[in-house]
């Protein structure tokens, strides 16, 4: 339980520092290579899209590849679920050959995202769950 504790203020922390830098970050052209998409519906009968993307960039005369969609693909992997209207947006664009914009790390041009906006509400509101949910157990087990 504590490791849970640990690693969610670790992914909170880590966040809220590549938020930060991403302000930075600058607007490059980009081409997706390759998009699959599944949409499955959750427990409550959400439907959620679960895609995997790939996208191909220049920055500065080299060439990139990336698969991260937003800055949380950075602290959890890019198995992530987003939005549909993400997920059909992004198919148009590659049925079309059509760029999109992406984000690139000046300092690190290896790192780039799809999406810029802030992911931290995402984990503010996971924080506390997760921290009630270890300090629930803590306690049935002492």
């Amino acid at each position: 339980m504590v490791i849970l504790i640990i690693f969610s203020l670790y992914a909170f922390i880590r966040l809220l520092i590549l938020q930060y830098s991403s302000k930075k970050w600058v607007p490059v052209a980009a081409k997706i290579a390759s998009f699959s998409s599944e949409n499955k519906s959750d427990e409550e009968g959400v439907l959620r899209s679960y895609f995997n993307v790939i996208y191909e960039y220049s920055y500065q005369d080299v060439k990139y590849s990336s698969n991260k969609v937003s800055l949380i693909s950075y602290v959890f992997g890019s198995s992530l679920y987003f939005s549909s209207s993400l997920s059909e947006k992004l198919k148009f664009s590659y049925n079309r050959n059509i760029n999109l914009t992406i984000w690139v790390n000046p300092s690190n041009p290896s790192c780039a995202i799809i999406l810029r906006e802030s992911q931290v509400k995402n984990l503010v509101f996971f924080m506390p769950s997760v921290v009630t949910l270890s300090f629930i157990l803590l306690k049935s087990n002492a």
